[in-house]
């Protein structure tokens, strides 16, 4: 991520960090009220589309004057083969 354009661009790192679990984990997007019962609705991507690194290429964060601004721009990633595994870098 690059931190220095982020700022410039007035976009927080948590909403790039949010657009990230949105996409690749599962969000409550809201509920439905019926008269005796309450139906969650959740925000998750098709598989198949979590599945491919070429998904990032199609995501936007908006910046701090409205304009939707590419993943792309503010980010560099590479796809590697490994064994799965999960890591946090701070």
């Amino acid at each position: 991520l690059n931190e220095d354009l982020v700022e410039h661009l007035g976009i927080s790192k948590h909403h790039v960090q949010n657009l990230l679990q949105m996409t690749y984990g599962q969000s409550v997007a809201g509920t439905i009220q019926r008269r005796n019962d309450t139906e969650t609705i959740y925000f998750e991507l098709e598989p198949e589309y979590k599945d491919h690194i070429s998904t990032l290429e199609k995501l936007y964060v908006k910046g701090q004057d409205g304009e939707l601004v590419p993943l792309r721009t503010l980010a560099t990633w590479e796809e590697q083969l490994s064994s799965p595994s999960l890591s946090r870098h701070e």
